[in-house]
Formats: C-alpha cells, sequence, structure tokens
C-alpha cells in the first residue's frame, strides 16, 4: 500500500521547500543544467537542476515517472535543488522511488540532502539512501553523514517497485543527547532519523546522531556502477517546519533515562532501536543492559560490545561488533522480530537473525555497570507506531 497525503490531517495547509511529482510531468528529455520550475516538468515548489554528465539521460518516461540512466562508477546524473535549506531539527525528505536491476553491482538511485549544490555523494553531512545490488543482493544502504559513502545496508527492497523512503534531519544535540518534547528545538540539529514504508506503514530503520549540517539540498542521482540499472523517481517532498511541515515530535524517545545506575528498570516496545551513550568503560567486570527480559547488551572493560543470550543463567554470546567501544561510544541495537542487530558508533554491523526467545517482551533493565563504568543515557524508539504513518502520510 502506497501512503499519501491525508486529506484533513495538514495536507491543506502544509507548504513546501521543494515539491515534485513527476506522475504529472509531461513526457520529455532534459538537458544538462536545465532548471525543472514548472508543473510540466514535474516540479510544483521550489526548483532543480538538471545533471547530465554520466554517459546517462534524465527524462520523465511513459507513465510518467522520472528516469535517469548513466553509466560508469559516477554519480553523474540526476538533479539538485535550487535552494541551499536550513538543516533544522523536523526537516523531511519524503520520496517514492525504485530501481529496475539489469545487471552487475551497485547499481540504484540514491535519494536524499546533501550539503553540496551537487549531486556527487562523497560529501561529509549527507544522509540519503542508496538502493544497491551487491551480487544479486538487494539491499537499501543509509549514508549517515560521515562523508566518503559511508554508511551500510540497513534493509532491502523489492526490484522494479516502489519504495516509499523519508529520512528527518535532527534530533540530537551537540552532546548526542536525544530530544525530547518540549526541548528547544534549535538545539537538536544534530543526526537523522531514517524510515521505509513496510507492510504498510511507516517503520523506522535506524536513527544516527552523527553531524548537524548547516544548510542542505535535495537530491537524486544515479550510481551505474559496474553494471546497470534504471533509477525511478515518483515523488518527492520536503515540506516547511516553519508551516506546518515539522515531523519533530515524532524523534522523540518513547524511554530514556538519563541518570543510569544499576538495577534500574525501563519498558520498551518489543520492536525498537534502543541507544547507550557510554560515560566510561568499566574498569573490570561488564556493563550488562537487558532488553526483552533475556537479552543483553554487554560492553566490556576493553571495550568490546556483544549481544548476550541469557534466558537460563548461562549467558550466550550471539552476536559481537567489530567496532571496539570507547569511553564516548555510542550503542545502537534495532530488535526487529527475532533479528537483532548491534552498531558501535554507526559502524561495526553485527547480526544474530534467531532471537526467537522473549521476542514480545517489553522488561528492560541495567544489570550491572561493572566497576567503575557509566551510561549517560539509554533510550529507546519503536520501529513502529501510529504517530509516524500519522505524520509522514500529512506531508
Amino acid at each position: 500500500m502506497l501512503h499519501g497525503a491525508q486529506p484533513g490531517i495538514f495536507s491543506s495547509v502544509v507548504k513546501y521547500l521543494f515539491r515534485a511529482d513527476f506522475t504529472a510531468a509531461d513526457v520529455a528529455e532534459f538537458a544538462n543544467a536545465q532548471v525543472l520550475d514548472t508543473v510540466a516538468e514535474g516540479v510544483t515548489d521550489g526548483s532543480a537542476t538538471v545533471a547530465e554528465g554520466g554517459g546517462g539521460t534524465v527524462e520523465v518516461a511513459t507513465g510518467p515517472l522520472l528516469k535517469v540512466t548513466g553509466t560508469g562508477s559516477s554519480w553523474a546524473n540526476g538533479w539538485v535543488g535550487d535552494d541551499a535549506l536550513t538543516g533544522a531539527i523536523g526537516l523531511v525528505y519524503k520520496v517514492t522511488c525504485k530501481q529496475d536491476y539489469v545487471s552487475g553491482n551497485g547499481t540504484g538511485p540514491i535519494v536524499g540532502f546533501t550539503p553540496t549544490q551537487s549531486v556527487d555523494i562523497t560529501a561529509t553531512d549527507i544522509h540519503a539512501f542508496y538502493l544497491r545490488n551487491v551480487s544479486g543482493s538487494l539491499g537499501i544502504r543509509i549514508y549517515l553523514g560521515s562523508g566518503g559513502q559511508s554508511g551500510f545496508d540497513i534493509t532491502t527492497f523489492v526490484d522494479n517497485t516502489n519504495e516509499q523512503l523519508a529520512v528527518i534531519l535532527g534530533g540530537y544535540n551537540s552532546s548526542g543527547v536525544p530530544y525530547q518534547l518540549g526541548d528547544t528545538k534549535a538545539s537538536f540539529n544534530y543526526g537523522a532519523a531514517y524510515f521505509q514504508v513496510q507492510s504498510g506503514s511507516w517503520t523506522l530503520l535506524y536513527r544516527t546522531n552523527n553531524s548537524a549540517p548547516a544548510s542542505v539540498y535535495p537530491l537524486m542521482t544515479h550510481h551505474a556502477a559496474a553494471g546497470s540499472a534504471i533509477a525511478y523517481m515518483d515523488t518527492c517532498d520536503v515540506p516547511d517546519p516553519v508551516n506546518n511541515g515539522d515531523l519533530s515530535s515524532i524523534l522523540a524517545p518513547e524511554y530514556i533515562d538519563t541518570s543510569v545506575s544499576a538495577s534500574d528498570t525501563f519498558t520498551h516496545s518489543a520492536d525498537h532501536v534502543s541507544e547507550i551513550l557510554l560515560t566510561s568503560l568499566p574498569s573490570s567486570g561488564n556493563i550488562d543492559v537487558y532488553y526483552r527480559t533475556d537479552w543483553a547488551i554487554r560492553i566490556s572493560s576493553g571495550g568490546t560490545v556483544t549481544l548476550v543470550e541469557d534466558a537460563d543463567g548461562t549467558p550466550t554470546t550471539r552476536a559481537t561488533s567489530g567496532t571496539t567501544a570507547t569511553n564516548t561510544s555510542v550503542i545502537k541495537t534495532v530488535w526487529s522480530d527475532e533479528s537483532v542487530t548491534l552498531f558501535v558508533d554507526d559502524g561495526g554491523k553485527a547480526n544474530y537473525a534467531s532471537a526467537a526467545a522473549n521476542k514480545t517482551s517489553t522488561s528492560g533493565s541495567v544489570n550491572t555497570l561493572g566497576t567503575g563504568g557509566a551510561i549517560s543515557h539509554i533510550a529507546g524508539w519503536p520501529l513502529t507506531a501510529t504517530a509516524y504513518n500519522t505524520a509522514l502520510d500529512a506531508v
């Protein structure tokens, strides 16, 4: 089911900084450096400039929908917005797009925010999705603001089928503390949250507290790499946060503990993104934070981060991050049905796909901090929520 604006919620009063609806455009091929700013060209609010420099084309094809092709390992074809948008909390890029895979590896559209007015995606502070193929495996990679295409595959997609994706900027302050309702929003412009429609609902894929671009541009580009594919886009919406397009409310956590001590307890959604911000590693012993009653995120004195199952008093390591934690590391875990995926500082991805025990439990606790270990905060966000659908469908 494709999600669209819901009449009567906010859709009639939301203003847009950029909006494209290529399903309403005229079939035509665009020229390099052509400015798109009319309904016939597919852009109804704001404007964008076409880039054609990679041996491919940018055009509105029969459908109609935007079609971008290219050759070579570059990001030379696509479009980028003409206006620098303030990188404020709540600014969202929402898109309906797809990839038509042909052959090779690494092919697909890249959509999201870039800090430079260019379709090159290697800049620091880019927050975007990349629909890619690696040896026949289709995955959606998220770029997290680190530059140099730093990121990882977070979920899958179906070839030649529309995907609905959204990235919302902000959600953290400069110290990595999550935004809560009532906070001064201007202080929480760091990071981003990434969403995909799954089984008819907007679903949180991941959050990062990395980077705070002062300004951004919406973009769509195409990576042909060693093979070939066609990138398609139906619609792209960037609502104005100042005019009923502020989605910051859905960035607030469902639980947060900013004064963490051993024996603390909390309640979380069974399927959620959890976060631990360290203050210091223990000098001996481990930090153990439990989720779903029997599953612990264990942080050793040496910085090794593991997922441990402890159902019967016999701890069993199920996954180990490839990144070693330091005194200021952020540990995030995506709990999704029987799949648990662990990250340290937006890297070191480790997955355990058979976490069936207590997968519906909502009980969390801080079992121990070891000797001298300290946590700045623990927090969590549900993977799905009525508020996500209401907010993202309304813009």
